[in-house]
């Protein structure tokens, strides 16, 4: 699978999930993304026909595009980064966060198969935080035929009230729910999972017992464990053992994911969209301040 060089001067089907689903997808699926890799042995993947490899490249032309938002220090753009093959976005492992307004935001695959948009982190106490949301809208916005993945990047760490309450604000209120069915959670930080579909999944089911927190994103993905993907990204100068073979690992699990993405069922999340969210949450903040005005 080539790596397309970076571009920084421009600011199957789908697959059967729970048995008798409808042809179409309902929200309360989403897209089943059980990938045909997950699980294999060393000696299973040899087996695979050499052209395997190339058949997880996106299309050339497709413009196949994913947008990253998460935490500050979730670690978007090192992902993105991992995702272009290159060092297209500033990243670092420094107590303060690293992508700021002033960043390098979108990244274009030379074939134009693939754009990925990276944005500030939510709750980066070092910038206004209207000025994180505004940025953050307006990287969606510059997705002119829309946003095919939209990305929630979050550590497998424990998860805070913060973090679900700016989860919610973004899906709910900057987007609204119809960018859902476009929505994957990716979890950082995870060699365990990115090695085993099986423990993924278990420990999914595990979370969803254990934490509301953790039920809320999962009610969010339909309550489809395949829309999370699970990455171990360690920076290449961090010393650790393994770093490309791990490196690799990831990369070949997120292009199969958006290899499987069902663009012909579930349409990029585009402008129009948005601004239809936001004009609605508009009307209901105004009957909200008029009821307020009766009492």
């Amino acid at each position: 699978m080539g790596i397309a060089c970076c571009r920084q001067d421009i600011p199957q089907a789908l697959l059967q999930g729970v048995p008798g689903d409808d042809d179409c997808p309902r929200f309360s699926d989403g897209p089943s993304l059980a990938s045909p890799l997950t699980d294999m042995t060393p000696e299973d993947e040899k087996s695979l026909p050499e052209e395997e490899e190339d058949e997880l490249a996106l299309p050339p032309g497709g413009m196949f595009t994913v947008l990253m938002f998460g935490m500050t220090g979730a670690g978007k753009s090192a992902l993105g980064n991992l995702m272009a093959g290159c060092e297209a976005f500033a990243s670092g492992d420094d107590t303060a966060s690293v992508t700021n307004l002033d960043s390098v935001m979108r990244y274009e695959a030379m074939d134009d198969s693939l754009v990925v948009l990276d944005t500030i982190g939510l709750g980066d106490t070092e910038i206004d935080q209207d000025k994180v949301v505004a940025s953050i809208r307006d990287v969606a916005l510059s997705a002119v035929n829309g946003v095919d993945a939209m990305c929630f990047v979050m550590r497998n760490a424990r998860i805070t009230d913060d973090a679900i309450a700016r989860l919610i604000y973004v899906t709910e209120y900057l987007w609204g729910s119809n960018c859902l069915l476009n929505l994957y959670v990716i979890v950082t930080f995870a060699s365990k999972y990115l090695a085993s579909r099986k423990e993924a999944n278990e420990w999914i089911e595990r979370q969803v017992e254990l934490n509301w927190r953790f039920k809320h994103i999962y009610e969010l993905v339909g309550r489809n464990p395949y829309r999370f993907l699970f990455v171990d990204n360690p920076s290449t100068d961090s010393g650790e053992p393994n770093i490309e073979e791990r490196q690799a690992a990831s990369r070949k699990a997120l292009m199969t994911a958006f290899i499987q993405h069902p663009r012909d069922v579930i349409p990029p999340f585009t402008h129009s969209v948005m601004e239809k969210a936001r004009r609605l949450v508009e009307e209901q903040k105004k009957e909200v301040e008029r009821a307020t005005e009766k009492f």
